[in-house]
């Protein structure tokens, strides 16, 4: 059973990554249950005693609240902090912008080859705000990051490197041209459209399937993985601009369908 098969998946990896799965699953719901019934949504954790340890983890560090459950077990929320640890994509059931204000942000930097790691974390931090790349030094983005590169300013000293504009247009093209051109669609949609074969595949397996608890084990692992290989790289567009047949809404209410369907699986006993 290896429906979520990738050359880059290490099942060793993904159990170290196990906390992480625990957050996105407590984010499908308002509480989990923690009980000896439940392994972390049944297989997102290897063990009752690593639910324990990390549910343990979790509220040590305010990740999540723990209060009893009807004398049995506890139930689990995530607090604000936690929800701040999920990816943006998760956070909220529609994290794409409904509306579009059609304003630009446009980050311009020249920095010299002398301090080229400079300039490669410079890349990488307007990647996590999901900025695109018209040229490797001109960054688009359709929402506004003035906070976060007012906060660079302040600790990184961009100013003598990068600047930032406002703009209503970016070279006099239309928005969904501009889109296809700062950030890669085609790449992306193919992510899309393989977890979602990927997933019917797999939820179609789990209608009559009775795994053993490490089958489920890896099925939760590449699952998550493949979740984040879909949506990690996601601009999360407003709607207004998305590209044609854009299926990353499809991708999270997959998602979601999958891991209900998991929490509700009967694993095989241990022989």
């Amino acid at each position: 059973m290896e429906w979520f098969h990738h050359p880059d998946f290490s099942l060793t990896v993904a159990r170290r990554q196990a906390t992480e799965r625990f957050l996105d699953a407590l984010a499908l719901g308002t509480g989990m249950v923690c009980t000896a019934g439940w392994s972390a949504v049944r297989g997102t954790l290897p063990s009752d005693s690593a639910l324990r340890s990390a549910a343990n983890r979790l509220a040590k560090s305010g990740f999540v609240t723990k209060a009893p459950h009807q004398g049995k077990g506890q139930v689990l929320r995530l607090t604000d902090e936690g929800t701040a640890r999920l990816p943006a994509y998760l956070r909220t059931r529609h994290p794409w912008p409904r509306k579009w204000d059609r304003r630009w942000y446009v980050v311009l930097f020249d920095v010299p080859e002398a301090r080229r790691d400079y300039r490669r974390g410079l890349r990488d931090f307007l990647k996590s705000l999901r900025a695109g790349c018209l040229q490797m030094s001109v960054w688009v983005a359709p929402y506004d990051i003035r906070p976060q590169f007012h906060d660079l300013l302040l600790a990184a000293g961009i100013a003598e490197y990068a600047i930032l504009f406002e703009a209503r247009t970016v070279l006099g093209k239309p928005a969904h041209d501009i889109v296809h051109q700062a950030w890669d669609i085609d790449r992306l949609q193919e992510l899309h459209l393989d977890y979602l074969q990927q997933a019917e595949k797999a939820e179609a397996w789990l209608v009559d399937a009775v795994p053993t608890a490490e089958e489920f084990h890896r099925l939760a692992a590449q699952e998550h993985a493949a979740l984040r290989r879909a949506m990690d790289d996601d601009p999360l567009l407003p709607e207004p601009i998305w590209p044609r047949d854009y299926r990353g809404p499809d991708v999270l209410e997959a998602h979601r369908r999958l891991v209900r369907r998991m929490s509700e699986i009967r694993i095989a006993p241990a022989k």
